[in-house]
């Protein structure tokens, strides 16, 4: 279902704060943005599925943590060199096949990353993870362009508040799970994928609101970002000299600044219009 010449042509300046509330978003563009949601939160829960057996990964393949962050190096490899291309591509073939086709990544890397420590083989597990990390820069990329636009279309937002609500979330889970033992630390350790899984769509669209035609750059940069795994190894350190759990001092530390993002560091100051030919988004199109 189309939107109509009024939503292309609408502005791309979100609500100044104190200024009369917008009008009720139109049901389609209300069931796009919680496709959308329900897309990060699926990729969310495999992450966090993924993150909670990197300790059975490590002791299957006898690995160190240094050695297992090094391994996972290969998906930061494999995202910035997707992430080069990501923009091309979805403009090339559009969101949907795109999305589609970084679903059959996940899916193929996943299947990788589940064999190769039953078998015993850390090259089928760096395969894996150098798939998913290209999977994750594939996929993101056009989730992040379709929020921004889903959101325009809406005419208002409280992704700060809500960011800043998740973020503090997850500090305090990253806290339980340093500090914590036993099942109490496996489960919190799980939360901290699910609240990240809300924290991504968020950051994403703070980050690229008001980039304009900029916004597949910008959006590629965050995943560079994101996925160029600056701290692997640093965490990887601490955790050989400090012990597993201390090192997760390190991410909790990263939450704090993640939560001044969401309140201060994420305001725009000179927005840019979008393309007069933006494409309608995928997400509206299904919703619809």
């Amino acid at each position: 279902m189309s939107l109509g010449s009024t939503a292309r042509t609408s502005s791309a300046a979100l609500p100044v704060p104190g200024s009369a509330p917008a009008a009720a978003p139109d049901p389609v563009v209300a069931r796009a943005r919680l496709l959308l949601l329900g897309l990060f939160a699926l990729n969310g829960l495999t992450f966090s599925s993924w993150l909670a057996r990197l300790p059975t990964v490590r002791d299957e393949l006898g690995l160190s943590t240094g050695q297992l962050g090094t391994v996972l190096l290969a998906g930061s490899a494999g995202s910035l060199v997707m992430v080069m291309l990501a923009g091309a591509l979805v403009t090339r073939f559009g969101g949907r096949r795109v999305l589609l086709a970084s679903t059959v990544g996940f899916t193929v890397a996943y299947v990788f990353m589940g064999i190769g420590p039953t078998v015993g083989s850390v090259a089928m597990l760096v395969v894996g993870v150098m798939l998913n990390g290209m999977s994750f820069a594939l996929c993101n990329v056009p989730l992040n362009v379709e929020t921004a636009a889903v959101e325009r279309r809406m005419g208002r937002t409280m992704l700060p508040h809500f960011h800043a609500a998740f973020s503090i979330g997850a500090f305090v889970v990253m806290l339980v799970t340093t500090f914590s033992t036993g099942p109490v630390a496996m489960w919190s350790l799980i939360l901290v994928g699910f609240f990240h899984s809300i924290m991504f769509p968020t950051i994403f669209t703070l980050g690229i609101r008001g980039l304009g035609p900029l916004t597949e750059e910008g959006s590629g940069l965050l995943i560079m970002a994101i996925a160029g795994g600056a701290l692997v190894v640093v965490q990887g350190w601490l955790a050989d000299t400090y012990g597993l759990q201390h090192s997760f001092l390190l991410t909790a530390a990263c939450e704090l600044y993640v939560l001044f993002y969401a309140l201060w560091g994420s305001k725009a100051t000179h927005p840019l219009a979008p393309p007069e030919d933006e494409q309608q988004p995928v997400a509206i199109e299904a919703a619809g």
